[in-house]
């Protein structure tokens, strides 16, 4: 602690820069060679990004039809010509236009073209780390200790989502980064700076909506904050001169948000954009997506990232250290927070677990920064044991997906959202086997009446307000606080032992199956040499992921063959062990036949779990579907 006094700020900051770079880098390199490929919307950035560097156009007909001729982004094979059907594009009066808006490929265009796709991931964690900077600056306001500072940022910048998710090709990073330019500039408004300084720091927020329209809202808690703080900060100029000093955040604002209108009206003939009837819903599971980002065991920017717990106490002593800062941090966390949870796609649909939490946990570790520098205040030990330990969490999660075989593996299926409930066993990514102790949101069907969600919405509700009480009110904290501590406790522990969640059954038709051979259609994949198949594999899959325990397989299948008539053979097969014996499959008169058995798994992380058929080239077969059912712990 003493040798980081010895070393310039700058120094100690590009020690951290280094430790992330590397951490990040590592982690894109480990994927990259485990040939993880770009999925969900990060194509489609792709293809806007080179439509504006080769083909020079926003309008995307021609960009979609040279990435399908040449196999580019979205893979081969497509040779329909681009329509909303096969893209990302809407049909408007002028053409086909891209439903993701054109701020973050803008930033990417020279990235690619000096590099092609590397280079566009590693300049958005070259981006992410603008955030640790800014964490730096925050750090700075809080606390005059270097090493204080040191280890706070380290222990929240050196985390997810920064760590695991920075290469993503996403606007929500990169949009996290900028409000926290803008809520730096907030806090430190009267700090004096040239003109430029304030004007670059005015087009960050401005930028937001043109990263995503959703993004309009935070920009406008930012600009408007802003606008009035720097209209007070010089109280014996004139009303007018003050009011024309908020040029430097209200003309980038404007203008760029007025530029993001201008576009959406003329390629969708709306002010908002490509939004149709069914993109927003509020119903019971928006409650649960906006609980759920904050404390599911796998969305949930506190389990994320632990140390965020933390925060909570810092957001209610942020109130009395600056009410209008902490005020407008408190508006530009839900501002993020909220348009997600409305979007019909819940938690992001096929993309990283958390992703709709990004920008909001970035802007929530400006709370976390506040709270731990006052904990360096009262008790250095104790400091320096809560950093370590959250710089070791991170350290293990980060260990986990980058090199864990079974994630690599995988191709990453753990870290993106589930497309179906996959059981409460199969779920958590880190937790594991505490999975049954912490708050679960993903299935609305049950969520509501899981007990673990209401025991960590209290913890939630409890750490907030001993944040507020700690700023005004101290001594009342310290005669309740261990009783109250005491009752969390045993109701999480209580409601670990009792809860259970349910028995999930999951039926694989073909679709989601692996076929080997034969032509699948709604009534199963069928097999014949009248049909021109051979003796072999029918199908395999499904490709899920299952973890220890026990689990009951079945397949269902019919044969035109008499019961006397063996027509193939079927085994389920754990990626984690021994493929099981294969069993007979005898003819079924037509009928449909069920055939089952157990399985007991023992790896701790989840693995593959498939179910194979093969066909013996005697009758016919026609394998219906896959049936698995996921026990409850």
């Amino acid at each position: 602690m003493s040798a980081l006094r010895r070393y310039p700020s700058a120094l100690v900051l590009a020690i951290i820069l280094i430790l992330y770079l590397a951490a990040a880098l590592t982690t894109l390199h480990s994927w990259l060679a485990a040939g993880f490929v770009i999925t969900g919307d990060a194509p489609h950035y792709l293809v806007i990004t080179r439509g504006i560097l080769i083909d020079h156009t926003l309008e995307q007909t021609v960009p979609y039809r040279e990435a399908f001729e040449q196999g580019l982004f979205l893979g081969s094979g497509i040779t329909e010509p681009p329509s909303p059907a096969n893209t990302h594009a809407y049909l408007g009066p002028h053409g086909l236009f891209n439903i993701h808006n054109f701020g973050l490929p803008l930033l990417l265009v020279v990235p690619y073209a000096l590099q092609g796709v590397l280079g566009v991931q590693v300049f958005l964690i070259l981006v992410g780390g603008i955030g640790i900077v800014v964490f730096w600056k925050i750090s700075g306001v809080f606390t005059p200790m270097r090493w204080v500072r040191a280890l706070s940022v380290a222990a929240v910048g050196l985390a997810m989502p920064l760590l695991s998710s920075s290469s993503q090709i996403f606007p929500d990073i990169p949009a996290g980064v900028l409000c926290l330019v803008g809520l730096y500039w907030l806090i430190t408004v009267q700090k004096h700076r040239s003109l430029w300084r304030e004007v670059l720091m005015g087009l960050a927020v401005g930028y937001l909506p043109l990263l995503q329209i959703k993004f309009a809202a935070p920009a406008a808690v930012l600009a408007v904050a802003l606008a009035l703080a720097i209209a007070r900060r010089r109280p014996n100029a004139t009303r007018a001169r003050r009011w024309r000093s908020t040029a430097v955040i209200v003309v980038p604002f404007v203008s760029l948000l007025g530029l993001v209108f201008a576009f959406n009206l003329y390629a969708f003939s709306n002010l908002t954009g490509p939004y149709e009837a069914g993109a927003f819903r509020l119903a019971p599971v928006t409650l649960m997506v906006f609980v759920g980002l904050a404390i599911d065991q796998n969305q949930g920017f506190l389990f994320q990232s632990p140390l965020a717990f933390l925060g909570l106490v810092g957001v209610g002593m942020m109130l009395a250290w600056r009410r209008n800062v902490t005020i407008a941090g408190v508006l530009v966390f839900f501002s993020l927070i909220v348009p997600n949870v409305l979007l019909s796609n819940q938690y992001g649909g096929y993309s990283f677990i958390g992703r709709f939490q990004y920008p909001a946990a970035l802007v929530f570790g400006v709370a976390t920064l506040f709270v731990l520098s006052r904990i360096a205040e009262r008790s250095r030990v104790l400091f320096a044991a809560v950093c370590a330990a959250g710089i070791a969490v991170q350290a293990l999660f980060w260990a986990f997906y980058t090199f864990s075989p079974p994630f690599l593996e995988s191709a990453a299926r753990l870290f993106y959202n589930p497309n179906a409930d996959p059981g409460l066993l199969n779920y958590s990514v880190f937790f594991y086997p505490l999975q049954n102790a912490l708050a679960a949101l993903y299935n609305d069907q049950w969520a509501f009446g899981y007990l673990p969600n209401y025991v960590w919405a209290a913890v939630v509700v409890v750490l907030l307000a001993a944040g507020v009480l700690l700023g005004i009110r101290r001594h009342i904290l310290k005669r309740v606080w261990m009783p109250v501590a005491a009752v969390l406790a045993a109701g999480v522990l209580g409601a670990a032992l009792i809860s259970v969640s349910p028995t999930v059954t999951r039926v694989y038709d073909t679709s989601g199956l692996i076929v080997e051979q034969g032509t699948p259609t709604a009534d199963g994949v069928s097999v014949s040499a009248a049909t021109g198949q051979t003796a072999g594999p029918v199908t395999a899959g499904p490709i899920t992921l299952m973890r220890a325990g026990t689990y009951t397989v079945s397949l269902t299948y019919s044969s035109t063959a008499p019961p006397t008539t063996l027509v193939g053979t079927w085994q389920p097969a754990p990626a984690d062990a021994d493929a099981l014996p294969e069993r007979p499959l005898a003819g079924t008169n037509g009928e449909p036949v069920t055939v089952s058995q157990t399985v007991v798994l023992t790896n701790a992380v989840p693995r593959l779990l498939q179910l194979r058929t093969t066909w013996n080239g005697v009758g016919q077969l026609t394998v219906l579907n896959a049936t698995y059912v996921v026990p409850s712990r």
